[in-house]
């Protein structure tokens, strides 16, 4: 389910697509590998997109079928979300985010090119990811994590149906969410595991320090 979506490997792809009015700022898309099925794309324009031609966005799979996602505005009229399917994308597959040259700006502009985003999904589910905690959204739906085995920074969803644990004495004390992030938020400094395994996902606050004061 949905809900269940995992971390999305150091690319929150923020792709600048540029639109006819500015040619000189142009940059190449981006092809990714071993993305997890639940992942979200955040694509970024120099300018408003007009909300009628959306649907000028899609994804297709290898076989060029395509696949139910869902577009829309996050924040800005620049930015787009492609939101992954309910029930996530097939592990092993290969993708591509097709931008359509109807695809409009709200001055009319139009892109100089139909552009398309390879991205191939991870080929098990399973996935464990053990960092640094950085900080959480603000609207508490993310958590942001160092990976320590790539340094890259790991961008999670924090979801209530997720399980949140943390360690103490080698054991594994469950918590709310809630306390998850008030935990992790105190912190001077907190290790995190996440693991996503047969389709349930599960955080571990391995270690969290605090600095002691002194009056």
């Amino acid at each position: 389910m949905k809900g269940k979506k995992f971390f999305l490997l150091s690319l929150l792809a923020l792709f600048l697509i540029v639109l006819n009015a500015d040619p000189a700022s142009a940059s190449s898309p981006w092809d990714k590998k071993d993305v997890d099925p639940f992942h979200d794309f955040k694509v970024k324009f120099n300018q408003d997109i007009d909300v009628n031609t959306l649907n000028h966005i899609s994804v297709v799979d290898s076989a060029n079928v395509k696949v139910n996602v869902n577009v829309k505005f996050v924040n800005a009229l620049n930015t787009i979300m492609i939101e992954a399917p309910a029930t996530g994308y097939k592990p092993g597959e290969t993708y591509f985010i097709f931008l359509s040259k109807q695809l409009k700006s709200v001055k009319g502009k139009t892109l100089k090119e139909p552009l398309f985003i390879k991205f191939t999904i991870y080929k098990s589910s399973d996935v464990e990811i053990n960092g640094k905690f950085q900080r959480v959204s603000t609207d508490e739906k993310k958590i942001y994590i160092v990976n320590k085995e790539t340094n890259n920074v790991e961008e999670l969803n924090l979801e209530t149906e997720t399980r949140y644990f943390i360690s103490s004495n080698q054991s594994l004390i469950k918590l709310s969410k809630r306390d998850f992030l008030d935990t992790l938020l105190v912190a001077d400094e907190a290790d995190v595991s996440y693991k996503f395994k047969n389709g349930i996902a599960s955080y571990v606050i391995t270690q969290a320090k605090v600095a002691s004061t002194t009056n």
